[in-house]
């Protein structure tokens, strides 16, 4: 890009036509509303396709010579088609239970605006503010009322991500680190 004249540059003109926010530092945050048991219930199902797995490839690959009490490798078989339907089902449950957020930087007269009406030392409250009015959910606002269900709902370790973001989104480094290897101030 050629110096830029300080005379003659028109930042206003450079910036019309442009919606702020698709230029803005952002953060993705996949959140998750599943029963608790249902990852138990995979892991689960993960060690026993394992070993029943383990199982088919053995009586197939050795031959082994099995007594009446063992299984055959159709049974075993048999029983992983059956695992593998039902994790089928529960990761179908998992991706529909799952939501991407996305959290777009703020600059600080924003922050100031969104948390004028809250006292300082309300830190949820002040976290729930500025979380409305940085997320989106399919390209929409959520409210402070959704947020707190959200909250709620997912717990404080997911709910941490998404402060996170925020975080990083609104005062992280911008660029993530990427500079122009041919610019004299690199």
């Amino acid at each position: 890009m050629a110096d830029l004249d300080p005379d003659t540059f028109d930042l206003t003109g450079w910036l019309a036509g442009h919606d702020p926010d698709e230029y803005r530092p952002r953060q993705t945050v996949t959140v998750y509303l599943i029963q608790p048991g249902l990852k138990d219930e995979l892991d689960r199902l993960r060690e026993e396709h394992t070993n029943r797995d383990a199982a088919v490839k053995r009586a197939e690959t050795e031959k082994l010579q099995r007594s009446v009490a063992e299984p055959s490798a159709n049974a075993h078989q048999v029983a992983l088609n059956r695992i593998e339907a039902r994790m089928a089902e529960l990761i179908e449950q998992v991706d529909e239970a799952k939501r991407e957020i996305t959290i777009i930087g703020m600059i600080n007269p924003e922050v100031e605006a969104a948390t004028a009406d809250i006292e300082r030392k309300d830190a949820a409250g002040r976290t729930y503010a500025l979380l409305a009015a940085s997320a989106r959910v399919d390209g929409k606002r959520v409210t402070v009322d959704g947020l707190k269900a959200l909250h709620s709902a997912i717990g404080q370790g997911q709910w941490q991500q998404l402060v996170n973001a925020f975080n990083e989104a609104t005062y992280g480094d911008p660029t993530g680190g990427v500079t122009a290897p041919f610019s004299p101030r690199s």
